[in-house]
């Protein structure tokens, strides 16, 4: 066989520095391999993160929404209530002119 001399390994076989090169290479594409595994399981759980973050502002704006309308309903319900008793006020004041003026 062709013997090879490389830079800090010495002699080598040329199958052997194949070998090598291909070992080293599949190392690194493991790695990689491992990387991208690992990077992708990142993004998964900066994803589910934000879709968390989303939930919660979203159930916050319609908690806060349901709280608006309610306090328009009560609102609108005191609004209604008082216009009643002014009615009711304004019939009975009539009441009594009428009445005043029967005298």
């Amino acid at each position: 066989e062709d013997e090879l001399i490389t830079a800090g390994l010495g002699h080598m076989s040329l199958s052997n520095a194949q070998q090598f090169l291909m070992d080293n290479i599949q190392g690194q594409l493991n790695c990689d391999r491992e990387d991208e595994l690992r990077n992708e399981r990142v993004a998964e759980l900066i994803e589910a993160q934000i879709e968390d973050e989303k939930r919660k502002y979203d159930e916050e704006m319609d908690s806060k929404t349901a709280k608006a309308w309610q306090d328009i309903h009560v609102l609108e319900r005191v609004q209604a209530a008082e216009k009643g008793e002014h009615e009711e006020m304004r019939h009975m004041l009539e009441q009594w002119r009428d009445h005043m003026l029967e005298q």
